[in-house]
């Protein structure tokens, strides 16, 4: 029967491996794994935000304008998985409120 054998240079005991790490304090790691996100605001933001067409048809706006607004400020919007846009829906009761006075 042959036996095979591991390199020396690739056998890695699990201390080996986590040696590095050990100097990490768990704020560091906190840190790391949550990109410095408040994840409670997010999650808060995400169920308070729109689509961009969502949030046209609520404004009765073109996508054009609402880009353009977004690039001025005047609508504030969040990227939560770094491609999807979303509108938050602060901004839009804002410009409403503001139409209607």
């Amino acid at each position: 029967m042959k036996t095979t054998c591991i390199p020396k240079h690739i056998a890695l005991t699990v201390t080996e491996i986590l040696k590095p790490y050990k100097a990490i304090t768990p704020d560091q790691l906190e840190t790391l794994f949550s990109d410095g996100v408040n994840h409670n605001t997010e999650t808060t933001q995400l169920k308070r935000a729109l689509t961009p067409k969502e949030a046209c048809s609520y404004l009765h706006i073109s996508l054009m304008t609402l880009w353009k607004w977004r690039k001025k400020g005047i609508v504030q919007s969040i990227k939560p998985s770094g491609k999807k846009v979303l509108i938050l829906r602060e901004s839009i009761e804002s410009i409403l409120q503001a139409k209607q006075q």
